[in-house]
């Protein structure tokens, strides 16, 4: 699956895995704009929910449709 970034002006593509941890991809992400993890936050778009690193992404997908 692909997770899409926005981020100044800016949209990334980043292939991941369903069971991939927001940390995970968050490390993804570090290589592509040289932001260090702890400095990022990854939000679900029309949630405002902030995602927790050490949670599996397949997971908080599931709880923030219900």
């Amino acid at each position: 699956m692909y997770v899409c970034v926005k981020r100044n002006k800016t949209t990334y593509f980043v292939q991941c895995d369903p069971t991939e941890m927001t940390l995970d991809i968050k490390q993804k992400l570090y290589s592509l704009i040289d932001q260090p993890v702890r400095d990022q936050r990854l939000i679900l778009v029309g949630m405002n929910e902030v995602l927790e690193d050490f949670k599996v992404e397949a997971i908080q997908e599931r709880i923030s449709k219900s």
